[in-house]
This record gives C-alpha cells, structure tokens and sequence, in this order.
C-alpha cells in the first residue's frame, strides 16, 4: 500500500505562504538563477492560489514518488518556461502529477475528474499564468508515466 503524502506536502505550501506573508518576499523566478527555480513552488500569489492548489493536492492524494517526481519535473520545465512576470506556485508539481494519472480521465465522469479538467484549462487561459510550464508538465509527467508502466510491465515478463 502507499503512503499518501498529501498532509507533509499541504503543510509545506502553507508555511511557505505564511513564511511568504511575514518575510514579505519578493518571490518567484525570471530568470536562469537556480536558488528562485528550487524554491517558486512553495510561494503563492495570493490566498485563492494556494487553495486551488490546496484542493487539487488533496484530490490527488499523491504518493511521496510522485510529489518528488513531480517537484523534479517542475524544477527542470521552469528553466525552458521562463517568462516576464515572475513564476511562483505549486501547480507545476501537480501538473506533472496530473499527467502521471492520465488515466483518471477514463470511466465515469466525477468531481475530482471535472476538478482536475477545470484546472487544467484554468491553467492555460487564465491571465498572468505560465502556461507553458503547465504544459511541459503535463507531457513530462504523462512521458514518466508511460516510462513506469514500461518498466513495471518488462519487470513482470521477467
């Protein structure tokens, strides 16, 4: 059985926020430096981004693999997807995640599922998000995926 690491994860996005609100930091990366790029997704633009993250995590319910699958994808897309204004949140990860699971989109339709579609649309045309990095995401964690069944499936044959 695997562990759901769901609570070590929501209490680190929240003391980042609170780390966040009380230090007054200025967050997230813009550039190629690595110190913003390990740290942006623990920070978050405002109260409504941490609890759409929040929300989605807790759907997921995801396994510490995953989140550090996850975390690894978002660090090495936010050095492609930079932009102007500067990148912060935990949705990188849980697009990755998302694409891990690709296959909750089979079967019935259920919150959850309209949960995760909503998010990922929210992703892509909501203003001043970085789109691009929820992308590269999704495809990463989908490829991870892919390269996981492989690998389970060539274990199992032998």
């Amino acid at each position: 059985m695997r562990e759901d690491c769901t609570t070590y994860a929501l209490t680190v996005l929240v003391l980042g926020y609170a780390l966040q609100i009380a230090l007054d930091l200025a967050v997230g990366y813009t550039d190629r430096s690595l110190l913003p790029h390990l740290a942006f997704c623990i920070f978050h633009a405002n109260v409504f981004h941490l609890a759409a993250n929040a929300l989605t995590l807790c759907l997921l319910r995801p396994a510490g693999r995953d989140i550090i699958s996850g975390y690894i994808i978002s660090l090495l897309a936010s050095f492609v997807a930079v932009t102007a204004a500067p990148t912060v949140g935990f949705s990188g990860v849980l697009y990755a995640m998302i694409g891990m699971r690709t296959t909750l989109f089979r079967g019935r339709f259920t919150f959850p599922k309209a949960w995760f579609a909503g998010f990922l649309l929210a992703g892509l045309f909501l203003p001043h998000v970085n789109g691009l990095l929820h992308v590269l995401c999704f495809v990463a964690g989908a490829v991870v995926q892919l390269y996981r069944r492989t690998a389970d499936d060539y274990a199992r044959a032998n």
